[in-house]
């Protein structure tokens, strides 16, 4: 196979200008997907550059864990990264590579389609896909060349966008035809309650897949005394991995976990849920958050009734959930986002061998949930002070941990990411940031709203105020696919 050093290469003095040329900003699983696509549709002589600031291109944030205890929380059998191939990850377990991988990161399993597996093996399937798209466009005449650089900016000069991006301490600019936003998840916000000192203590942790070097977490804690207390910042999909994380570093104290509802997201079913029959038809639903949430409690009555698992309701409605959300006004959708916990609780959930770890873990007293208010998080004597209030309840209550993780979720606010492309995009009016304060604002044609003449795109959740589901991969790889057909067609015109 073609190596990744024949593709990061420069163009030389005096070489003939590609047909068309193409941007793509950020190189994990959505990146990585217009990046494939784009070489089935784009024409010879097609130049194709990506960026990414951080590590590997492929797993990105989602899938570049090496933990084993971190499983999808998607089967197999729908894990597939092309949206004409929903089977296509399951195809490769089964090839000489994938057999290769399964044994090196999950020895003595045989993975049928309805298993939950390692997201490091989602991650190696992932990289072969990029090497044989590739392949492919050396053979195509599409030249693709990958850099490691932060993309600091953009303008837009006639037809062009013209960005200026910094690689191996070096400045420079490149011009492309079309942009392509693949920015990825966010780090969380820091909470109000933490203050100042905190922020700046190695025992505050607040990007959990991103650590300081030399932190402690996640190589270290089991150093750490089985008679201190870990907190953590949030109850979600994340949390419930760095629970997994300080347990496979052999942490031996106590985790406690808190939210407002404190509650963990549900469990898959064991078996494969059948699809449900609507007794009413989601268009037939008002266009309303209230005559949504009435409507699916309805339906959720209706299937208990008839013995069918309410997860069957959710995913019989995944693939019209993008079509009720853009009919929704923007206050209906502010309802919702303010109710969005209550959705993920029951939407993204954990795979049942997780759901197990953690149940064991809570009955061992070694884990406990906490639903509560935080108001306070303060450096003292070697720890952090927390105070909090339980829920239902007035009385003050103060936590000594050795170490919080903040797992409270991604930024979505554009406007409030410490991210300098799209700080500047925003402050030239290149895109525009989503009225409902989530991602940005995007066009009938998928371009993004603003200056930027229908040249600029985005996938991933910097949609999420557009079309709400678009985080999990079969959503990304239709908006991966549908970006790339938009963008290749405009390539064609220029």
């Amino acid at each position: 196979m073609t190596g990744f050093g024949d593709i990061l290469r420069g163009r030389r003095a005096g070489e003939k200008q590609p047909a068309a040329r193409i941007g793509i900003v950020g190189g994990g699983f959505s990146g990585t997907l217009v990046l494939v696509n784009l070489v089935d549709l784009a024409a010879p002589g097609t130049l194709i550059e990506l960026f990414e600031s951080r590590g590997d291109t492929g797993p990105g944030t989602a899938y570049g864990t090496q933990e084993t205890s971190h499983l999808l929380n998607v089967r197999a059998g729908r894990m597939g990264a092309l949206a004409s191939q929903p089977g296509d990850f399951c195809r490769w377990l089964q090839t000489d590579a994938g057999r290769e991988h399964t044994v090196r990161l999950w020895p003595g399993h045989d993975i049928p389609a309805a298993d939950y597996v390692p997201r490091a093996l989602y991650a190696a399937y992932l990289k072969d896909l990029l090497a044989a798209a590739l392949e492919k466009a050396a053979r195509l005449g599409i030249e693709v060349l990958i850099a490691r650089a932060m993309v600091l900016d953009a303008s837009l000069r006639g037809n062009t966008v013209s960005v200026a991006l910094r690689e191996d301490g070096k400045t420079r600019r490149a011009n492309f035809d079309a942009l392509v936003l693949a920015t990825g998840n966010f780090p969380p916000r820091h909470p109000a309650f933490v203050d100042k000192h905190t922020l700046r203590s190695p025992r505050y942790i607040g990007d959990v897949w991103h650590p300081p070097a030399g932190s402690v977490f996640p190589l270290g804690v089991g150093a750490i005394s089985g008679a201190k207390t870990i907190l953590i910042l949030g109850t979600g999909l994340t949390a419930v991995d760095a629970i997994l994380t300080l347990q496979a570093h052999g942490f031996k104290g106590k985790t406690i976990t808190v939210s407002r509802h404190g509650r963990l997201p549900a469990a898959h079913a064991a078996k494969m849920p059948r699809e449900w029959k609507w007794t009413v038809e989601p268009d037939q639903v008002q266009h309303a958050a209230w005559a949504l949430l009435h409507w699916l409690k309805q339906e959720a009555k209706r299937a208990a009734a008839e013995g069918v698992d309410w997860r069957s309701i959710l995913d019989t409605l995944r693939p019209v959930t993008q079509i009720l959300w853009r009919k929704l006004g923007i206050d209906e959708k502010c309802k919702i986002l303010r109710r969005h916990s209550l959705w993920s609780i029951h939407r993204h959930r954990m795979a049942p061998e997780v759901h197990a770890k953690i149940v064991a873990l809570q009955r061992n007293d070694a884990l406990e949930v906490v639903a509560a208010r935080i108001t306070s998080v303060r450096r003292r004597f070697g720890g952090l002070r927390v105070e909090l209030r339980r829920r239902g309840t007035a009385k003050r209550e103060i936590i000594r941990a050795s170490l919080i993780l903040n797992c409270t979720g991604p930024e979505y606010d554009v406007a409030a990411v410490d991210d300098w492309l799209l700080q500047n995009l925003l402050r030239k009016k290149l895109i525009v940031r989503s009225p409902i304060g989530a991602g940005i604002s995007i066009g009938a044609d998928g371009s993004a709203e603003g200056g930027g003449n229908g040249r600029i795109f985005a996938v991933g959740p910097l949609l999420v105020g557009e079309l709400f589901e678009c985080t999990a991969v079969p959503e990304l790889r239709e908006i991966t696919r549908l970006v790339a057909e938009r963008v290749a067609a405009l390539a064609t015109v220029i």
